[in-house]
């Protein structure tokens, strides 16, 4: 018991330090005058608030509608009718309006930031983590999370509120999962590499050079609020994932773990659930 006791200590201890690292080099690379000065940052924000609004008013999955009479106001009535044609059919419309959302995530959260990135601020896509960075060094933190996430994942895949949620997109009825199902997958899993990007790279390395280690902070509050309408456990553990995400992101200088976990963390809610419901066999 007291060897046990000493091991966990000191993987406490190791935890800490890694942590005080991380935090000390990030508030370090804070710069008395940012890239672009206060300008910069400011149009920086302006672009995430902007990319944020327009994916809740036109990019979820029910707002769909809204795209369809800006698309008729434009006088592109036939457009709109055949969106609107597409996005109601009978058996396969839920999905339809959730690819919807998906290439959404692609255009506000990964295109827009990047546009503006590359051709009016000229930041160096390495810089917003893009690279792989030190990814190797911090490989095996990335692994303890994966295992740590595992039995969570079978546990609450059971629960009835991710139930009814999850596989994102639906198998069809009487249909194998392959090659449908699985494509429709793949592109739900692309979309979280638009979401690491904003967050994990737009946000906080972006910010990273005027707010040090408080970048992980000012990036927590909005994508908590993304997760509004899941269910609240998956709510109120976006705030530990973003920090956890956040930290990582800033440790290893790269978003492409965290897409690797959001994929893993995904992948095995999905599988759960179907085993679950008895779509595997």
């Amino acid at each position: 018991m007291p060897e046990q006791t000493s091991f966990i200590t000191h993987r406490l201890a190791a935890l800490r330090l890694w942590f005080n690292e991380t935090r000390d080099e990030a508030d370090a690379s804070r710069l008395a005058s940012p890239p672009g000065g206060a300008a910069g940052t400011l149009s920086l924000l302006l672009v995430a608030g902007l990319a944020l609004t327009l994916m809740d008013a036109v990019g979820d999955a029910s707002d769909w509608t809204h795209f369809a009479r800006l698309l008729s106001r434009l006088g592109a009535t036939e457009a709109a009718q055949s969106l609107a044609a597409w996005m109601r059919e009978p058996v396969e419309g839920s999905n339809h309006r959730l690819i919807y959302w998906a290439v959404n995530c692609q255009l506000w959260y990964l295109a827009v930031p990047l546009l503006w990135a590359t051709v009016a601020a000229r930041i160096p896509l390495l810089q917003l983590g893009l690279g792989i960075g030190r990814l190797r060094e911090h490989l095996p933190a990335y692994a303890c999370l994966a295992l740590l996430l595992l039995p969570l994942l079978l546990f609450i895949s059971g629960q009835p509120s991710f139930l009814r949620v999850y596989p994102y997109f639906d198998p069809l009825p009487g249909a194998p999962l392959w090659p449908d199902f699985w494509r429709l997958e793949l592109l739900y899993f692309a979309q979280f590499a638009a979401v690491e990007f904003f967050f994990r790279g737009f946000l906080v390395q972006g910010l990273r050079s005027t707010f040090g280690y408080a970048a992980i902070y000012l990036s927590l509050l909005p994508y908590c609020m993304i997760h509004f309408g899941k269910p609240l456990p998956e709510v109120l553990a976006s705030l530990v994932a973003g920090l956890v995400l956040g930290h990582l992101s800033l440790a290893s200088r790269s978003i492409w773990p965290g897409v690797a976990l959001h994929i893993f963390a995904a992948a095995t809610m999905d599988l759960a659930v179907l085993w679950r419901k008895g779509l595997l066999g």
